[in-house]
């Protein structure tokens, strides 16, 4: 019997863990308190954008579908941060318009009207 290899030991059995329902409401608990919540609350109604509009020699402004990525960028705001404070954002546009940014800055209280 010098010459025959020894047989593999079989695998110790399972010890009890935790159930899989346990582990997934704890990993969910996790991503929970790892987002960063937004601080600003908004106390009225979010602002419309102001956009304006041209034909031939008249200029007129009317209120647009959203503020443009460039106005929300701006003020310092992500889409996604934009969304959760209730501001549209319009991808079409590609305008920046001051007096948009300066009413975003008042809204979100990062300027005093003067």
């Amino acid at each position: 019997m010098s010459g025959e290899e020894e047989k593999p030991k079989r695998k110790p059995a399972r010890t009890a863990t935790k159930s899989t329902k346990t582990t997934k409401a704890a990993a969910t608990k996790e991503k929970k308190e790892k987002k960063q919540k937004v601080q600003f609350k908004p106390h009225s109604e979010a602002p419309k954008a102001i956009v304006v509009r041209k034909h031939h020699m008249l200029v007129k402004q009317r209120v647009g579908k959203g503020f443009s990525l460039g106005e929300l960028k701006g003020v310092g705001l992500s889409v996604e941060q934009a969304r959760k404070l209730k501001l549209k954002g319009d991808k079409r546009r590609s305008t920046v318009h001051p007096w948009n940014i300066e009413t975003l800055q008042q809204y979100l209280g990062l300027k005093v009207a003067a």
